[in-house]
């Protein structure tokens, strides 16, 4: 099945000022049924008015509120137009967001939604229960312009990241450097949707691009011996049980699974413990016997998360 390149590229083409219906159903062609229900009405009305083969036609606004596409060149005659007719549509972020989740099997952000053109934060891909990568939409105007895009989530990423576009038409060797130290692994979605019965599936190239965003010491963890944490789970101590059990339930798991607590939060989740030296030593001892570490170990913001092996131990905890 080709890829639905028409559909994609009406979504970057259309996403600023966007474009009457008519436009879309003719550019998208059979991908129409999929982008359809990713739009919106704007504000703004049509100056022009064309159909497929036909000459451009300026619409001419009536006293009386008509609105009538008129042909300069006299090859058709005059149309009168609906005010749906000429309203703009463009892509709806939010519903676009939903949809692109949906279709990558991503878990969809609740960050403040961006406009597009731009970068938009659609989701997370989680692979493991300790990795979490994320996962944005890039809209940009030129290859100069994508590669502004590209750099200013390179240096905001704090981790691996994908950067989907729609198509490549703006791809370029110029990027490359940008690139180099996989921080930010581009994705084309013309390469891993096509386009069936109406709807975008995920194709498994999807997964040969992404993999590249895996850090590299992720397939490099020891495997967990259950008997010996099933030892250092008998000897932990309330407080620690109750601090292990707390980041469970809020899946924070690995450095990258959310907005990871303090010292301070942590000891409220657990059981409002006072945040004092005897708490601090219970984290430390429950780092050392790797069940949680700290994002700080990490290069990033501080914070407590359970590493495999303490996500291991709570399901331990819960059936004990």
């Amino acid at each position: 099945m080709p890829p639905p390149r028409r559909s994609l590229l009406c979504l970057e083409r259309y996403c600023l000022a966007g474009a009457p219906l008519a436009d879309w159903r003719r550019e998208a062609g059979d991908g129409f049924a999929v982008v359809q229900p990713l739009l919106r009405d704007t504000n703004r009305l049509a100056r022009r008015w064309s159909r497929p083969g036909r000459p451009a036609m300026r619409i001419v606004e009536h006293a009386d509120g008509r609105a009538v596409a008129v042909c300069d060149e006299e090859v058709d005659g005059p149309i009168e137009l609906s005010h749906a007719d000429r309203v703009l549509r463009r892509p709806c972020e939010k519903r676009l967001r939903t949809h692109l989740c949906r279709v990558l099997g991503l878990h969809e952000t609740r960050e403040p939604m961006a406009s597009l053109p731009g970068v938009l934060l659609i989701g997370d891909w989680r692979p493991e229960p300790a990795v979490s990568i994320q996962v944005s939409i890039a809209v940009a105007s030129s290859c100069d312009d994508l590669g502004r895009l590209i750099l200013d989530v390179r240096l905001k990423a704090h981790r691996p990241a994908i950067v989907a576009t729609f198509t490549r038409q703006h791809w370029s060797s110029r990027h490359e450097s940008t690139l180099a130290d996989g921080q930010v692994v581009l994705v084309p979605l013309e390469d891993v949707l096509d386009e069936r019965d109406g709807a975008w599936h995920r194709l498994s190239a999807w997964e040969t691009f992404v993999q590249q965003a895996l850090p590299r010491t992720s397939s490099a963890s020891p495997p967990i011996d259950i008997e010996e944490l099933k030892a250092q789970v008998r000897r932990l101590k309330p407080m620690e049980r109750e601090a292990i059990v707390a980041l469970a339930e809020k899946s924070l798991v690995g450095p990258n699974s959310g907005r990871l607590p303090g010292q301070a939060l942590l000891a409220k989740w657990a059981g409002n413990y006072d945040a004092d030296a005897t708490f601090k030593a219970a984290m430390s001892n429950l780092v050392k016997m790797g069940l949680l570490d700290n994002a700080r170990h990490h290069g990033t913001r501080g914070g407590y998360f359970l590493t495999p092996r303490g996500l291991e131990a709570s399901k331990l905890i819960d059936q004990s």
